[in-house]
């Protein structure tokens, strides 16, 4: 009886990107240097709810709009593939 187990897809290049993390910090300084405004938001949003106590609610749309800019920095960047 020959049962062939399917494997999921994994991208196991052994000198792909993933390993490579002088090319990973170039690419997100790049694209924080690419969107100054998005990148200024990023580390107020970062260093308010870090460092301060902002209001619940305040603190709650600053969460999700760090969220939402790491989503867009993930997509823009594709670091990983996958």
């Amino acid at each position: 009886m020959n049962i062939k187990i399917e494997q999921p897809f994994i991208h196991t290049e052994p000198n792909a990107d993933m390993n490579n993390w002088i090319v990973i910090c170039k690419k997100i300084l790049n694209a924080l240097v690419d969107q100054p405004f998005l990148a200024s938001l990023f580390v107020a949003d970062v260093s308010i709810l870090l460092l301060h106590k902002p209001p619940f609610f305040f603190s709650l749309i600053m969460l999700g709009g760090l969220m939402a800019m790491c989503m867009y920095f993930g997509q823009k960047l594709a670091l990983f593939k996958l």
